[in-house]
C-alpha cells in the first residue's frame, strides 16, 4: 500500500509544477484514472498483482491474470471507486460486498462519504473579516483514520475490507492534492465560493457559467486528455500528512 501511495503523492505534486473544493468531484474520472495509471507504471509486478486482487474483490472482471495494462486498470478502478459510492453511507458501501465496517470506523458508519472528498481552509476576502466560517469537509480526518485502520495489526481486515479502504485511501490522497478541494474563498457576503465552483472562468452563449475555476482544475487543464507520461524519482521515505498537504495548497494560493 505505502509503495503505491507514495507514488500517487509524488505524481500529485507533479500536477502543481505542470499547470503552474466542496461540491465538485476532485479531479475528473479521467484525472483519477490518469494519475493511477502513471503510478501503476512504477509498481513492481508483485504490487500490480496485489492491486489486481483488491480490485477483483470489488469488480469481478479484474479476476483475469495481472498484466502491466490490467494492473493499471485495477489501480485506476480502485481510485475511481469512492466517487461511485459517495451518495451511500459507509455501512451501505460495505454491505454491498457483504462486509462489516471496521470497528474503528463505525462511529460514522451511517454517514455518507460525500464530504470526505474535501477539506476547506478558508481565505477571507479583505472585507469579509466579520464573517464566520465552519469547515464541513472531512477529507483530512477520514484519510488519517483510514490509514490507521489499514496500518493496524490489532484487528485483521478481510481482503474485501482492505480493498474498500485501500480504494478510499488512494482516491482521497488524489483529492487532497486538488488545491480547490482544500481551500475556499470567503466572500464579503459571508458566502464562500465552494472551492472555486462559484468562480466562473468561461460563460456560455446565454450567460450561464460554462466552466468554473473548480471544474477547470478538476479537468487538469487538459493534461488528462494527453498522452504525456511522468518520470518519478525514487523516494526513500514517505509520511502520510493530509493536513500538511491541504495547508500547502493555501500557501500556494
Amino acid at each position: 500500500l505505502m509503495s503505491c501511495l507514495k507514488k500517487a503523492a509524488a505524481l500529485s505534486f507533479f500536477i502543481y509544477a505542470l499547470v503552474v473544493s466542496p461540491s465538485g468531484i476532485a479531479w475528473s474520472g479521467a484525472g483519477h484514472d490518469w494519475i493511477a495509471r502513471q503510478a501503476s507504471a512504477h509498481l513492481s509486478n508483485d504490487s500490480r498483482a496485489y492491486y489486481q486482487r483488491l480490485a477483483a474483490q470489488l469488480q469481478p472482471q479484474f479476476l483475469a491474470p495481472p498484466t502491466a495494462k490490467r494492473g493499471g486498470d485495477a489501480l485506476a478502478y480502485l481510485a475511481r471507486f469512492p466517487d461511485q459510492m459517495r451518495s451511500l453511507s459507509l455501512e451501505d458501501v460495505f454491505a454491498r460486498y457483504d462486509a462489516d465496517v471496521p470497528a474503528a470506523l463505525r462511529v460514522f458508519a451511517n454517514d455518507d462519504t460525500a464530504n470526505w472528498h474535501y477539506h476547506n481552509n478558508v481565505q477571507p476576502a479583505a472585507n469579509a473579516s466579520h464573517c464566520h466560517f465552519r469547515n464541513h469537509g472531512r477529507l483530512v480526518d477520514r484519510l488519517k483514520k483510514i490509514d490507521a485502520v489499514l496500518a493496524s495489526r490489532a484487528a485483521p481486515l478481510s481482503l474485501t475490507q482492505e480493498a474498500i479502504l485501500t480504494a478510499f485511501a488512494i482516491h482521497l490522497i488524489q483529492d487532497v492534492h486538488q488545491p480547490l478541494h482544500t481551500f475556499t474563498r470567503l466572500l464579503p457576503s459571508c458566502k464562500h465560493d465552494l472551492g472555486g465552483n462559484r468562480y466562473c472562468v468561461q460563460k456560455g452563449l446565454v450567460g450561464q457559467c460554462k466552466q468554473s475555476l473548480h471544474r477547470l482544475w478538476d479537468g487538469g487543464f487538459g493534461v488528462f486528455e494527453s498522452d504525456i507520461s511522468v518520470a518519478v524519482g525514487k523516494q526513500n521515505t514517505f509520511s502520510l500528512e493530509p493536513k500538511q498537504w491541504a495547508d500547502e495548497s493555501l500557501r500556494y494560493y
